[in-house]
């Protein structure tokens, strides 16, 4: 995954090799990432994806605190209220999926780069669980009629937070990624985090003693995986095939009675 391609472009910071950790998979990547963090609060939402509580819950050092989200049909959090619990409530990560897993809405342009900005002001660490990115469905996201042209004009939308970073070796943004989700790869325990180099250094030390790292013919198996135009051409494919059946569904769960309050634009659930 280029994310100096994706979501660096005109920008002067750009991430390196040396911003990158490989780990075998989502859950030991968040486990690594709760490892590496001092004494402090990570706050996570819920509902929102049920690894995150037992991750939490494995370490003395993190004092875990669920906020309740009472709106799914709305982003897990808001700018005005992440720069409120950053600055008064002793908050010292905050850790979500985006898009949400499972309720699908996302933060993103405005609001997202207000929310890195106020990371950034209050270091206060995001930690962005990007796996559904590419599942996005909006009606201005429309593919060319040539869809194979090569001159970077016609990528699908997707969502990161990389694209709001300034300073990739300061601020204190971690993602993580992998093949699970967006790649529709699900036996290749296969995960990237990308953070700061000195969060990658601790990252690494961590998986010397939980994980021992992914393992080589994975990593071999994704390198096609990760070619640009595999990615533009396969994202195109996932959005127009998973539309139709997100459209499918929402026809026939409609005609037995069941109320949609709130049509999904991420990820693949109701």
């Amino acid at each position: 995954m280029d994310y100096k391609h994706f979501y660096r472009q005109g920008k002067e910071s750009k991430y390196t090799s040396n911003n990158v950790c490989i780990v075998p998979g989502g859950l030991p990547g968040i486990t690594r990432t709760m490892a590496a963090l001092g004494n402090m609060q990570v706050v996570y939402f819920c509902p929102d994806y049920t690894v995150y509580e037992q991750a939490l819950g494995l370490f003395l050092q993190i004092n875990p605190n669920a906020l309740l989200h009472r709106d799914v049909n709305e982003a897990l959090m808001s700018p005005e209220e992440f720069e409120f619990k950053a600055g008064r409530s002793g908050m010292g990560t905050v850790l979500l999926s985006n898009p949400a897993n499972p309720t699908g809405p996302s933060i993103e342009r405005k609001n997202l780069e207000e929310c890195v900005r106020i990371a950034r002001d209050n270091e206060t660490c995001i930690i962005m669980d990007e796996f559904y990115s590419h599942y996005y469905y909006d009606s201005t996201n429309v593919e060319p009629a040539n869809g194979g042209a090569d001159d970077n004009s016609n990528w699908p939308k997707t969502v990161s937070s990389a694209a709001y970073v300034d300073d990739v070796n300061a601020d204190p943004i971690i993602i993580i990624n992998g093949l699970t989700k967006n790649w529709r790869c699900p036996e290749l325990w296969f995960c990237w985090i990308i953070a700061p180099e000195p969060i990658v250094e601790m990252l690494a030390a961590a998986g010397s003693f939980f994980d021992g790292g992914a393992n080589a013919p994975p990593q071999k198996l994704s390198l096609p995986l990760m070619e640009l135009d595999f990615i533009r051409k396969d994202t195109w494919a996932l959005q127009r095939a998973f539309e139709k059946i997100r459209d499918y569904f929402l026809k026939d769960i409609r005609r037995l009675g069941v109320k949609v309050l709130h049509e999904p634009v991420f990820t693949f659930y109701v």
